[in-house]
C-alpha cells in the first residue's frame, strides 16, 4: 500500500471511500489548524467539482 492510500485510509474514518467534510474538520483539528464546519464543506464541495471535471 502506498504512503498516499495509507494515509488516505486513516482520514477516511467511515471507510466509505471519501473524506467528508466532518473528517477533514477533524483532520484539521488534529494538525492543529482547526477550520469551521462550513469552510470544510466548501472545500470538499470544490475538490468534487474539481475531481468530476
Amino acid at each position: 500500500m502506498s504512503d498516499y492510500a495509507t494515509t488516505f485510509d486513516l482520514i477516511d474514518a467511515d471507510k466509505d471511500g471519501r473524506i467528508s467534510a466532518v473528517e477533514l474538520v477533524r483532520l484539521m483539528e488534529v494538525l492543529g489548524k482547526p477550520v469551521t464546519l462550513e469552510a470544510a464543506q466548501e472545500g470538499c464541495s470544490s475538490w468534487t467539482r474539481t475531481a468530476m471535471a
